[in-house]
């Protein structure tokens, strides 16, 4: 690794580890709860906060010993092909999942953005990317309305029928 790029990545690694910092300050200003059992608001926040933190030490340690991969010499990192069609496929799933939200709820939308999402990471299976979105769904908005008691609204709702 030349000195201008160790430099740059030494220099990166030193804002991570600035910008974990001040995310965790952030995390210390978020109000705590009257009856906080430590599945709060704060929880995930200082966890991320914590993890960045961990990653940039060691972003940074291994610039600093130069250890750090420059991508832009690998022939291995080239761009796959057909990249502005997998751009495509991710719009297509942003769209999808912001338009359905509010007419299907969480589930379904939810279900389809991830299928749409895998297409564009290039999964062959649309039915089996539909499955997978639909387990990784149920789990994610049971995670979010049971166990932290965050309303993300129904899991389906289609017309009047509702579930969940």
């Amino acid at each position: 690794m030349s000195a201008p790029r160790k430099a740059f990545a030494v220099a990166a690694g030193i804002a991570m580890f600035g910008a974990a910092v001040a995310l965790l300050a952030a995390v210390a200003h978020i109000p705590k709860p009257v009856l906080d059992d430590g599945l709060g608001p704060r929880m995930l926040p200082a966890l991320v906060a914590g993890f960045l933190l961990v990653l940039a030490m060691g972003f940074t340690q291994a610039a600093w010993q130069g250890r750090v991969p420059d991508a832009v010499n690998d022939p291995e990192e080239a761009p796959d092909p057909g990249g502005l069609a997998r751009a495509g496929w991710l719009v297509a799933g942003l769209v999808t999942l912001f338009c359905l939200l509010a007419f299907t709820g969480v589930g379904l939308a939810g279900m389809a953005g991830f299928a749409l999402f895998a297409k564009a990471f290039g999964s062959r299976s649309f039915p089996h990317a539909l499955l997978i979105g639909a387990i990784l769904t149920l789990v994610v908005w049971a995670l979010f309305d049971q166990l932290l008691g965050v309303q993300l609204g129904g899991l389906i709702h289609v017309g009047s029928w509702r579930l969940g």
